[in-house]
């Protein structure tokens, strides 16, 4: 007579622990998604109130590093930014708006602009900083 061996496969971890993973995973989703919506909210806000933002290939010197952020964040919509020009109207916010995006330059509008100019875009955020800069003849 031959019995049927039956073999129970154990793993060596429980069930308890994968949902702890998957909590943990979860929270951290949350997190990261929490902070690309305090950005993009502060950067319509700036939009808004007349600043800019500008998201620049490097902002470093040649002695540091690009900034970057996560592959995730940049899936969900985040991006590097390299400049933030606040207007008078936002100076009081400047702190918030410096520590939720520690890799930009945050300047006062007045120090690059005349008091009167007014710019209005038709574009989203996504200004190259030359549309305020005037390059000298012979500079791509």
């Amino acid at each position: 007579m031959l019995r049927a061996i039956t073999r129970v496969i154990r793993l060596p971890y429980s069930l308890r622990c994968l949902f702890a993973l998957i909590t943990l995973c979860a929270l951290w989703v949350g997190w990261q998604t929490s902070i690309v919506r305090e950005r993009q909210a502060l950067l319509n806000l700036v939009q808004d109130s007349g600043g800019g933002a500008y998201d620049l290939v490097s902002t470093g010197s040649a002695s540091s590093p690009p900034a970057s952020i996560s592959f995730f964040r940049k899936l969900i919509g985040d991006r590097v930014m390299g400049a933030i020009m606040l207007p008078e109207s936002l100076s009081e916010r400047r702190d918030q708006i410096a520590r939720a995006f520690p890799e930009a330059d945050v300047w006062p509008q007045e120090l690059f602009l005349p008091a009167d100019f007014e710019y209005k875009s038709t574009m989203p955020m996504n200004y190259s900083l030359d549309t305020f800069v005037e390059r000298p003849a012979g500079h791509p």
